[in-house]
């Protein structure tokens, strides 16, 4: 269940609220006449509290993640990056 709980997280810190905040600047033009300074304070809070969701959520994910799988997975992202680039350095090397 928490697994569950925790992908819907990242799902809306990846998806959702970025969805909505490319949503929110697309359709706001602050160039229009009927666009006041009230208006342009609201927008930038409503910006910063989706922001600020995104990053909370992201932290929770982190936080209520299981230590052993969560190191596990960043051990294997962290081998296969070295793997890479020590190919790619191969490559470059065999190319010249």
């Amino acid at each position: 269940m928490l697994a569950s709980l925790l992908f819907f997280v990242c799902t809306a810190c990846l998806v959702v609220i970025p969805a909505f905040i490319q949503l929110f600047l697309a359709t706001h033009d602050t160039n229009s006449i009927e666009h006041n300074q009230y208006d342009i304070i609201s927008d930038a809070v409503l910006m910063m509290v989706l922001v600020y969701l995104c990053q909370i959520g992201w932290m929770a994910a982190v936080l209520f993640s299981p230590i052993r799988p969560l190191i596990q997975g960043l051990t294997l992202i962290l081998i296969g990056t070295a793997f890479l680039t020590g190919l790619a350095k191969i490559s470059k090397m065999g190319s010249a």
